[in-house]
């Protein structure tokens, strides 16, 4: 039986693993997931054999589902860190990276305690500053202490955007109301001094306080990670920073990139949400770096403007996981494209095959 908004809202008012449990069966212990989890939403188009799965891309096009948002707010809510990218950011128009809506936000709270993480994360953003960061952002809101997450009316329009307004429940009511007391400092990963230094004028002359800004050279000595072999930032692969975030996560050395976030008493996830560009080669190789894999695929009517690259084929998935837990919701009423068939979403977990 498919569950309700109403549904859905109620079981996180308890817990989030109580609402996830509407959707993923059989249960999901989300305290016992750790290492490396690569969380995206894709579109299957159906029709031919192994045909890619493409990104969608988010937007008033973009097809809705509050349990898709569930889904991705249960993956922060448990993340310690957050890898994304300065072009994901752009594409949100600089808002935080809204986690919750109440009333997630106590049932994040209340899982991050249980875990013993961090209330406070990191978001690493990978850019090549080729296109400029708008200091103006509210994601840099308070860069020195923290990006707040959920205080503007912006987050409250992403959650919106994501989780749409299929049910009156949720239109201008908890899924649009975010006051999570989680925040993740925004990290800028730069490929050199010289982009450093433009980065970091640009917000001088906005008179703003600039994020922490850390180029290649810089990771490569942090956190106790032996990769001396890399030669610049360029050679400085998701695969390299994803080792250097292990290292990290199970030593507990003390790092300029991630204080105390990641301390040594506790089970850490390190959530990839970054695009097709960056993550498509975890499906080209048996070598993939990831542990687990939250897979949301949209079936149904779609806008082409919503349509982003390919970025994996079943084929590969089941290649390299094996699938622990699944689930289906219809799409959520009230899609951006009036009389649009919003389609059915296919939720699942897989886990790296060892």
């Amino acid at each position: 039986m498919v569950p309700s908004s109403r549904e859905i809202l109620e079981a996180a008012s308890v817990s989030l693993d109580a609402a996830l449990e509407l959707i993923l069966r059989p249960r999901v212990d989300l305290a016992a997931l750790s290492g490396v989890l690569h969380v995206c939403a894709l579109h299957d188009a159906g029709g031919a054999d192994d045909a890619p799965l493409r990104n969608i891309l988010m937007g008033a096009a973009a097809p809705k589902s509050l349990s898709d948002w569930l889904v991705l707010c249960s993956v922060r809510a448990r993340a310690s860190v957050v890898i994304s990218s300065g072009a994901s950011v752009r594409a949100e128009g600089g808002r935080p990276f809204e986690i919750f809506g109440a009333p997630f936000s106590d049932a994040a709270r209340a899982l991050r305690a249980r875990v013993g993480i961090e209330a406070r994360g990191a978001l690493l953003l990978m850019t090549r500053g080729e296109q400029p960061l708008e200091p103006d952002w509210t994601i840099f809101d308070d860069a020195a202490g923290g990006a707040g997450v959920g205080e503007s009316a912006g987050a409250g329009e992403s959650a919106g955007e994501r989780a749409g307004d299929s049910e009156d429940e949720c239109a201008g009511g908890a899924a649009r109301r975010l006051d999570a007391p989680v925040v993740f400092r925004p990290v800028l990963l730069l490929p050199d001094d010289a982009t450093r230094e433009r980065v970091l004028a640009r917000f001088a002359s906005a008179a703003r306080a600039a994020p922490l800004c850390l180029t290649g050279a810089e990771l490569r000595k942090g956190g106790g990670c032996n990769i001396d072999s890399c030669g610049g930032f360029e050679d400085l692969s998701i695969g390299t920073l994803l080792s250097f975030l292990r290292t990290a996560a199970s030593g507990g050395d003390e790092s300029p990139l991630l204080p105390r976030c990641l301390s040594a008493d506790a089970k850490h996830l390190i959530s990839v949400e970054s695009g097709p560009s960056v993550t498509r080669q975890f499906y080209e190789s048996p070598d993939c770096p990831i542990d687990w894999l939250m897979l949301s695929t949209h079936s149904g009517p779609i806008c082409g403007e919503a349509l982003g690259e390919a970025v994996m084929r079943r084929s590969a998935v089941d290649c390299l996981f094996e699938r622990v837990a699944m689930g289906a919701a219809r799409g959520d009423r009230g899609n951006a494209v009036d009389g649009v068939d919003p389609g059915v979403w296919k939720f699942e977990l897989f886990r790296r095959k060892r």
